[in-house]
């Protein structure tokens, strides 16, 4: 049994419950309490213990705040709580970042990375390829680092995606570019584009309120955009366009089976069943984070 220590909490961020209950399950009341309605809305949709991943476990966490770290253990089952990154790396074979603070974050990771333990860092692994690079570098072994959207595994947008007949793709997210555009630049560019030296820059704006990119693969001649505003308010959604003149809209609601495939994954890598090499991705998806981040 893989044990597994999460770090949390960053504003606005449900993961350490979410992530943390799919393996260990939970305690209904106190999820209740975790102040975010969807996470025991589609939990509670879900088959218990069946659902949850096996080999691993969460078994210690640590946070900013003791009583959140108390508060996120009782509704997850978590058995120990650290009072320290250090103590957490100690008494866990992998660790799981379930932050997305893109800069308070950041020595924590350096730190696990340090230490040789796997490290799940979530998304985006980085801003900027400078910040990538060094995280890369203090690497003790290649493929200790895991992180991706977890949009990568959607079984449902994987499914939409795949389809040949494919001229455009629009990709639409609320909240912030730095944050969320990896979930519209991750699973395009893992479904859709092999050769990444075909992909050329047409247009990069941003505004305050607004960031839009957009390219197109040179060979396939498939246009892509990428679009996220600084509202709160709707969701991530997926249009394409086809060769006949069709197109289809796909609104992502899939936020469990992404998790979970995403978190079996690493799992999986750690057992070394998979071989984790998305270096070169994750380098294109930075460099296209960088790219919108300056405008």
């Amino acid at each position: 049994m893989i044990k597994l220590g999460i770090v949390g909490f960053s504003d606005g961020n449900g993961h350490p419950y979410s992530w943390s209950a799919i393996f260990n399950g939970y305690n209904v009341e106190e999820m209740n309490k975790c102040g975010f309605p969807i996470i025991p809305y589609y939990l509670g949709k879900q088959k218990w213990p069946e659902s949850m991943i096996e080999d691993a476990k969460v078994i210690s966490i640590w946070t900013q705040d003791l009583s959140l770290s108390n508060k996120i253990s009782k509704a997850c089952k978590i058995a120990r709580i650290c009072y320290s990154v250090d103590e957490l790396i100690e008494y866990s074979d992998a660790i799981i970042i379930a932050r997305d603070d893109l800069f308070e974050r950041y020595q924590i990771a350096l730190k696990v990375l340090d230490s040789g333990k796997y490290l799940f860092l979530d998304k985006p692994v980085a801003v900027s390829l400078s910040q990538y690079q060094e995280l890369l570098n203090h690497q003790k072994f290649q493929g200790q680092l895991f992180s991706c959207s977890s949009l990568r595994y959607s079984p449902t947008l994987h499914d939409f995606l795949n389809d040949t007949d494919l001229i455009k793709i629009e990709c639409f997210s609320p909240k912030s570019w730095d944050k969320y555009g990896v979930h519209l630049i991750d699973p395009i560019l893992t479904h859709l584009i092999l050769d990444f030296n075909n992909l050329i820059s047409t247009k990069v704006n941003k505004t305050d309120k607004l960031t839009n990119v957009e390219l197109i693969e040179s060979v396939s001649k498939v246009e892509l955009k990428f679009c996220t505003s600084m509202t709160d308010q709707g969701g991530i959604r997926f249009v394409k366009y086809l060769k006949n003149g069709n197109s289809e809209i796909l609104l992502w609601n899939d936020s469990f089976n992404s998790f979970k495939s995403t978190l079996k994954i690493f799992i999986d890598v750690i057992l070394e069943k998979i071989k984790n090499d998305d270096t070169r991705l994750n380098r294109e998806i930075v460099k296209i984070i960088e790219m919108g981040a300056h405008g």
